[in-house]
């Protein structure tokens, strides 16, 4: 049986990587950083999980937190055609009383081994227990890819720099994290260094839709997208619905909108599913289509003549002239054009397709300039030695950032805007969200944050637990118990709870009302030591009830019991939620 093509020059396909032939794994040790046992010492093991095909480690005794194997540790995989080329590994900690523990689960892909390597590749990989991570794996691979499959596109294409554009579609959610509300899922997308989210479907529950679209710098060697699904909670962290990996090895060919329909997990069990499509723009067309045209491509375009003399050329073209894919037909059929060494240049045209209006010095855009993406988008602003660098603007797909480059990339302050309305404003650190920033939610809501590599961490304000009188917010307004196992909510459907942290139930709540209610809602805490909700009409929908004979000024504070209170200056109770 011969080997199937995913890559071509179709706009849609959605098979998986389609290449044949055995794996060889040989599991080496874990770094774990989560301990699952409270007493006692852990006794870890590794389950590998390739389609179908599943693996188990020997279970290292008393392991602990670095356990490592040297006795039958290697198992063979046969990667299938159509299947993906992705083995999720998960370490455990085995239980003898009840079921054994997940530490932590992660992946690798086995793109760059693609083409068939003689000599084990040693691969470190992180493992997540559900937003966290949890520790690395590092194992060594080989693989032997069938000769039957030497000529496809995606196994003879080389390996280059490039842009990854991603656009999550919308998935299918078998696990429900709210059980009052509908829930607002959000999809968030691990690529090397990069950590990127979309806007959250807003009320989308568990069939969830998104129209964004995420673009990654792909450098060598960088090839496993880590997927997570997220419900964008309003109080404390997002809450987890699943994690899934998909390899860019089916885009290497250059198919443009491939489209992909991929599990989702949580704690090792199935949670949904996930539809994407995704497209590779290589950054070095020449070594797609030949040594000759990559020679003439260097006589054209001194922009890479640094790269060329840097990695070797492709001597044999990837697609006979005839089967050229789009970007590198437009790549071929390019206008020679004679660039400046120093000096403007108006609308120069890369090899591949972008496009260039600013300042060059030494062969480099440096100083200012506008970048027109052939995928769509742009950069303006100040370039450095051909890198973003100082203060610009850079649009992509629905989002746009204003603020601080250095070396290629978001670093500083900046702002970056959904189309949708919400915005992320603070630090970055190399593409990521990083450090104490300012979100604004689609309504118009501001929450201030903590952000660590691209993820959000905890809300500020969570810590906050008591008010005082005269204050108004919008509905997305919480408040913690001092303990933080009590919240206070005013949702943005205009209902208040005061939820049990732990159980994620609801101990009080104002849902029940007299009449009809008009968006948008407001939470106000008078000075008369009332506490009001009131809707688009401007006249409360529900009070907390009013009584006489106490000193203002009022303070609102929510308890370790659950209790809303309402205090006077002298300490006396004047309300208190049944």
């Amino acid at each position: 049986m011969g080997c199937g093509s995913s890559a071509g020059v179709d706009n849609t396909s959605q098979s998986a990587p389609g290449y044949k032939g055995p794996i060889f794994v040989t599991v080496l040790y874990a770094l774990l950083e989560r301990d699952v046992l409270f007493l006692g010492t852990m006794d870890p093991y590794i389950k590998f999980v390739m389609g179908k095909q599943e693996w188990k480690t020997k279970v290292h005794k008393e392991g602990g937190k670095s356990p490592k194997w040297d006795i039958d540790n290697t198992f063979t995989f046969q990667k299938l055609l159509g299947h993906q080329d992705v083995i999720i590994a998960s370490a455990y900690s085995e239980n003898t009383i009840t079921s054994d523990i997940l530490i932590g689960e992660g992946a690798f892909a086995l793109t760059s081994m693609r083409k068939g390597n003689q000599k084990p590749k040693r691969i470190e990989f992180p493992i997540y227990y559900r937003g966290e991570q949890a520790g690395t794996i590092t194992v060594e691979a080989k693989f032997s890819v069938d000769d039957s499959c030497l000529n496809l596109p995606e196994i003879k294409a080389p390996d280059t720099t490039g842009k990854l554009i991603v656009k999550p579609n919308f998935a299918r959610l078998s696990k429900n994290v709210n059980l009052i509300f509908k829930m607002s899922p959000l999809v968030t997308i691990r690529f090397g260094n990069e950590t990127m989210s979309t806007s959250a479907a807003d009320d989308g529950g568990t069939d969830p839709k998104w129209k964004d679209t995420i673009v990654f710098s792909r450098d060598l060697d960088e090839d496993l997208l880590v997927v997570e699904v997220y419900n964008e909670a309003l109080i404390g962290s997002n809450d987890f619905i699943g994690r899934g990996y998909l390899s860019i090895t089916d885009v290497l060919g250059l198919t443009e909108n491939v489209l992909k329909d991929f599990k989702l997990y949580f704690d090792g069990e199935e949670s949904g599913d996930l539809n994407l499509t995704y497209t590779f723009k290589t950054a070095e067309p020449q070594k797609y289509v030949g040594e000759s045209k990559a020679k003439e491509s260097k006589e054209q375009a001194a922009p890479q003549v640094h790269q060329e003399q840097q990695r070797p050329v492709q001597q044999q073209p990837v697609y006979q002239q005839q089967q050229l894919p789009p970007q590198l037909l437009s790549y071929q059929q390019a206008p020679v054009m004679q660039l400046p060494i120093n000096g403007p240049v108006q609308n120069y045209v890369y090899p591949n397709g972008d496009s260039f209006t600013g300042d060059f010095f030494n062969n480099l855009k440096h100083g200012q300039g506008k970048l027109v993406f052939a995928y769509g988008g742009y950069y303006q602003g100040t370039f450095a030695n051909d890198l973003f660098h100082g203060a610009g603007v850079f649009v992509s797909g629905d989002t746009r950032y204003e603020g601080a480059f250095a070396n290629g990339k978001k670093n500083g302050n900046g702002m970056q805007s959904w189309n949708n309305g919400q915005a992320y404003s603070g630090p970055w650190v190399d593409n990521n969200m990083h450090g104490q920033g300012e979100w604004t939610f689609p309504n118009g809501q501001k929450k201030i944050g903590i952000w660590q590599n691209g993820t959000r961490v905890r809300w500020l304000d969570d810590q906050q637990n008591s008010i005082q009188a005269g204050k108004t917010v919008t509905s997305g307004f919480t408040l913690n118990s001092p303990s933080g196992l009590f919240t206070l909510s005013f949702m943005p459907n205009g209902q208040l709870f005061v939820f049990n942290n732990q159980t994620r139930f609801p101990v009080f709540s104002a849902n029940q009302f007299t009449r009809p209610i008009f968006p948008p809602f407001w939470l106000r805490f008078d000075e008369t030591g009332e506490l009001k909700l009131i809707d688009a009409t401007g006249q409360p929908y529900w009070v907390s009830g009013n009584t006489f004979g106490f000193q203002p000024p009022f303070v609102l504070s929510l308890g370790d019991d659950g209790k809303l209170v309402i205090r006077d200056a002298l300490g006396q109770i004047k309300w208190y939620s049944p």
